[in-house]
């Protein structure tokens, strides 16, 4: 983590960050998002699922399953390059701790696992994982999950 951080402290320097989440349907204030089984990790692709399946395998025990999860961003003109959608664009807050991940390792896995020997996908998977941005910092783009998240007011589209 930047500065020595640990995942813990990170976990903490959330609880000052506003979220976002975007979707194509409409909620009110209040409304509770919870993960949906037909979300992207759920995807019927078959190299969506085996990137998946690799960063489940790697996934520690105490941080969340990408199926059980709710994504958000901190910044709302991030959503669509994240994987989301821009229809609504709200203003969450957590229920519950969130977890960081920087998307760029996501992506290096996601684009080169094919070709990969295992203990480079679990690398990526690993760093994933750590809450720790990409070595080359240049592309990075976190995500934050929890298992839901409350609707405080739609930013725009």
């Amino acid at each position: 983590m930047p500065g020595g951080m640990r995942y813990h402290d990170a976990i903490l320097l959330l609880a000052s960050r506003t979220l976002y989440h975007g979707s194509r349907a409409e909620f009110p204030p209040g409304f509770v998002l919870e993960p949906q089984p037909g979300g992207y990790a759920t995807l019927p692709d078959e190299d969506i699922a085996e990137v998946e399946a690799i960063l489940e395998a790697h996934r520690p025990p105490h941080m969340i399953p990408r199926t059980e999860a709710v994504f958000m961003v901190d910044d709302p003109d991030m959503i669509d390059a994240a994987g989301g959608y821009d229809d609504h664009v709200y203003e969450v807050e957590p229920s519950g701790p969130a977890e960081a991940s920087d998307m760029a390792w996501y992506s290096e896995l996601s684009v080169h696992w094919i070709d990969m020997p295992d203990d480079e996908r679990r690398r990526l998977a690993e760093g994933y994982w750590s809450a720790e941005p990409f070595p080359d910092g240049s592309r990075g783009l976190f995500e934050y999950r929890a298992r839901s998240a409350t609707v405080v007011r739609e930013v725009g589209p």
